[in-house]
């Protein structure tokens, strides 16, 4: 009988070979992580499990739990951990626990959403004497979560990137300078945070970025003129911050910007006529700032705006009434400045306008 269950096992162990070791590791890791968790009942993760109860008819045998790539929201290739998908996962989890350093081949994180303390550890950038280093990774997600602590240097390693989306949590410090290396990044997502400081010159260098979103943080002084150089930039969001001075004459070189808000500072100035080069731009916010003179007449040559807001500013002077040329405009707001004269009858001709203050 013993011999009987000797065999039975050397040819189950035989059976299950297979599955590749790099994934066996890679399962260990991941369920080491799950069970750190503070809270232990999310549904969404029942299928981590190394459960091979049902293995033993090996001519009906289900594909095995020791393998994660059979696991919910995990995708591999050649056996091995390719992306992770946990977002709104109803997770609980400390998250320096995460074991980035067993998964050399990751190129997609996502664990937005979910309930994650801590700081973020530098092994994230895996250090040159760690494993092989987080080099293929992509996508970065850990928005809405709420980590805390300043955003790491070694961040500035995963030269792969092209999305990192770090808002909505309560990250401190600077912007590091090092993710001026990050030459892959198309978006970059550190709103609503606690970062405070200067906006890093170096951001110029990251000609491939998209959309850059800075927004609701406590950054201060001059926004960099260096962000000019960004030329396939469609959004740029720095709102809410405690920015001061002019708004610089060159983002108006910035030909594909489509959302532009820098409103809720302490910008002066009068508004760039060089912004009237944006012919693109549907959204311009500009409002509750120190921002003084009349409101351009070149604004009028924008004519895909949807929503215009300089409210809550020093303007003056009168409504040009070149903004009668903007037919898509849905938005206006004017209030609270110290404009003078008629409000132009033309503006009866923005048809699409629905809000007017």
């Amino acid at each position: 009988m013993l011999k009987y269950y000797s065999f039975t096992l050397f040819f189950f162990l035989i059976f299950i070979e297979p599955v590749a070791s790099t994934s066996f590791a890679e399962a260990n890791a991941l369920l080491k992580w799950k069970a750190s968790f503070i809270n232990h009942n999310s549904s969404i993760l029942k299928s981590w499990n190394l459960d091979t109860k049902n293995s033993a008819n090996l001519s009906n045998r289900p594909k095995s739990s020791s393998n994660p790539c059979n696991w919910f929201r995990i995708s591999c290739i050649d056996e091995s951990v390719n992306r992770l998908n946990l977002t709104n996962a109803s997770i609980q989890a400390f998250f320096y626990e995460f074991p980035f350093s067993s998964f050399p081949n990751l190129a997609y994180i996502d664990l937005s959403l979910n309930r994650l303390f801590g700081i973020i550890r530098p092994q994230i950038g895996q250090i040159p004497d760690s494993l092989s280093g987080l080099t293929s990774l992509r996508t970065l997600y850990l928005y809405n979560n709420q980590l805390s602590g300043p955003i790491l240097h070694e961040l500035g390693k995963l030269t792969s990137l092209q999305d990192l989306e770090l808002d909505m949590n309560h990250l401190t410090g600077q912007n590091p300078v090092l993710l001026s290396g990050l030459t892959s990044l198309r978006t970059l997502y550190l709103h609503t945070n606690q970062l405070f400081g200067p906006i890093p010159p170096e951001l110029g260098k990251l000609t491939l970025l998209l959309d850059i979103a800075l927004s609701t943080n406590h950054l201060m002084g001059q926004i960099s003129t260096s962000l000019s150089r960004l030329a396939s930039l469609r959004t740029l969001f720095l709102y809410t911050n405690q920015l001061s001075s002019p708004i610089p004459l060159e983002l108006g070189k910035l030909t594909s910007l489509q959302d532009l808000e820098l409103d809720t500072n302490n910008l002066t100035g009068q508004i760039p006529v060089s912004l009237g080069g944006l012919t693109i731009l549907r959204t311009l916010y500009l409002y509750n700032d120190q921002l003084f003179g009349p409101i351009l007449h070149e604004l009028g040559k924008l004519t895909s705006f949807q929503d215009l807001e300089l409210s809550t500013n020093h303007l003056t002077g009168q409504i040009p009434i070149s903004l009668s040329g903007l037919t898509s405009l849905r938005t206006l707001y004017l209030y609270t400045n110290q404009l003078s004269g008629p409000i132009p009858p033309e503006l009866g001709k923005l048809t699409s306008l629905q809000d007017l203050e």
